[in-house]
């Protein structure tokens, strides 16, 4: 819990916790070295892999 992105933190309105877990995903959680691959999320194994990746068919991405 102590790494936790909202622990401690007070929000006035739903959008600034949203841009402060945004940054949060890009500056902190995004640049942790991935224990199986051994690199950060945005690392050569997953670009490499990236291409590999397809939509199933019918399944909206989860972003929707």
């Amino acid at each position: 819990m102590k790494e936790n992105a909202i622990v401690g933190c007070r929000f006035g309105i739903w959008a600034q916790m949203e841009a402060h877990l945004e940054a949060w995903m890009r500056d902190v959680a995004d640049l942790r070295l991935h224990s199986t691959m051994g690199g950060a999320s945005d690392g050569p194994v997953f670009r490499d892999e990236a291409p590999a990746l397809r939509q199933l068919n019918g399944t909206p991405p989860f972003t929707t």
